[in-house]
């Protein structure tokens, strides 16, 4: 049975700190990676508000994070290009959850997975995620090479392929469970 990451928060950061404290403004049309990453980079537990979130490069997730949005309805990461929205890799102890990512039809044909876990992650939970991917030529979610990973509560929708093995999206590894 998969356990949720646990990270711990201290004192300092006893709450989520939300990416708009590190410059990211929903709805405005401008790239909030740098804003994401920097929040990422700086605390365990970060939030996103609700509202359209653009992503133009990949924010890579370091070990012991939780990103949580305000729920599927609420957020949306919206890709600007044909890249990886978030990448995990070999990391521990991540949370991803509370939100849809969108990559436009006008990056279609891209062979760039919208969430990526590779490279010996482990202990890695993607929970209440929905992913639309439009015309992408690689599954929404993948994990390889990784342990102890779940999708739980998460929804996708591709246009051109979903891969599902008794149950699961396509995955790779030891110990990884989809529901």
């Amino acid at each position: 049975m998969f356990t949720a990451p646990v990270i711990e928060a201290t004192q300092a950061q006893a709450s989520p700190v939300s990416v708009t404290l590190f410059g990211a403004i929903p709805g405005d049309g401008l790239d909030d990676s740098s804003a994401i990453s920097a929040a990422l980079a700086a605390h365990e537990e970060v939030y996103l508000p609700p509202g359209i979130y653009d992503v133009a490069k990949t924010v890579y997730i370091p070990s012991r994070r939780r990103l949580t949005g305000a729920g599927m309805d609420a957020v949306t990461i919206r890709l600007m290009a044909g890249t990886v929205v978030f990448r995990v890799d070999g990391q521990r102890n991540v949370l991803i959850s509370g939100m849809t990512l969108e990559r436009p039809t006008l990056f279609q044909n891209q062979r760039e997975e919208m969430v990526f876990i590779y490279n010996g992650s482990k202990d890695v939970h993607l929970h209440q995620i929905r992913a639309f991917n439009s015309r992408s030529r690689a599954p929404s979610l993948l994990a390889r090479q990784s342990e102890n990973v779940a999708f739980t509560e998460c929804e996708v929708s591709d246009t051109q392929m979903v891969i599902f093995e008794e149950n699961a999206w396509q995955v790779y590894g030891s110990g990884i469970t989809a529901s």
